[in-house]
């Protein structure tokens, strides 16, 4: 079972994925702009229906722009006369702005395409979950060599 966190700024909001030898199991939270949980995903799929898995990265543009604006504003309340409001806009810009960049795993099963997206720093986690599917698909196909084949024909 792999855990990774799906929002920078509410770091205690997890997805989860589940791979077995019989199927993926991925559960995971909507997030609008990146940190405003909107509902819930599950998503259950045959390992051997499961194809096309993709590790890969992606930059959100709201959450960009509503950072980069929240940094001005911080940078102008600095030269107004609110040191601390300044202090705070720049924090949430910069951590809201982070959230922009994001790193995703997508695969093909029978019905709608998985994407899920993650801060950039659970890159990793992705990528052990794409290895682990790909080593359990790989396991499970027959090993047939093709000399066997043209014998039995």
């Amino acid at each position: 079972m792999f855990n990774f966190s799906l929002s920078l700024l509410f770091f205690w909001m997890k997805g989860s994925a589940s791979v077995t030898a019989d199927q993926v199991k991925v559960q995971f939270s909507n997030l609008l702009l990146g940190f405003i949980p909107t509902g819930k995903n599950d998503n259950i799929a045959p390992l051997n229906d499961v194809s096309d898995l993709k590790v890969g990265s992606k930059m959100a543009a709201w959450p960009l722009i509503i950072g980069l604006v929240l940094i001005i504003l911080g940078t102008w309340a600095f030269t107004a006369h609110s040191v601390l409001w300044g202090i705070i806009c720049l924090i949430v810009g910069i951590i809201i702005g982070l959230t922009g960049f994001q790193s995703t795993l997508s695969f093909v099963k029978t019905g709608p395409d998985v994407f899920i997206a993650v801060p950039f720093y659970e890159k990793s986690t992705l990528e052990q979950i794409k290895a682990l599917i790909e080593k359990l698909q790989e396991e499970s196909r027959p090993k047939t060599d093709a000399s066997q084949v043209l014998e039995d024909l």
